[in-house]
């Protein structure tokens, strides 16, 4: 049985009549995407054998190793949540970023201090 939403109700769509109560469909469950971009210094140049590290809410931490010219991927990151990146390196440092991953990225450009 499906209700329509009562009058004045925002969120709008179909409404699941169960047990005698009237439920909101599920959400969707969040995708995976990828996070990918690159360590640099100041002047543009990657940086290689750095560590870079994504940590969810609950403080899982994957990490990842940046290749010749700067570059790392995370494949697999669930979407709708906020992540905390961090980079250690040898020879730079760098602040750690709080980022929200809504869709796939690419492009993340990570600058030395």
């Amino acid at each position: 049985v499906i209700a329509q939403p009562a009058a004045g109700n925002a969120s709008g769509g179909a409404y699941l009549l169960f047990g005698g109560f009237i439920q909101p469909p599920l959400a969707p469950t969040s995708a995976s995407v990828s996070v990918s971009g690159r360590i640099v210094t100041v002047d543009g140049s990657g940086i290689r054998n750095a560590i870079v590290e994504i940590a969810d809410a609950t403080g899982n931490i994957r990490t990842a190793r940046t290749g010749s010219m700067g570059y790392f991927r995370f494949e697999d990151v669930e979407s709708g949540r906020s992540y905390i990146l961090s980079v250690k390196s040898k020879r730079f440092q760098f602040a750690s970023q709080v980022i929200m991953v809504n869709e796939e990225i690419s492009e993340l450009m990570i600058v030395a201090l």
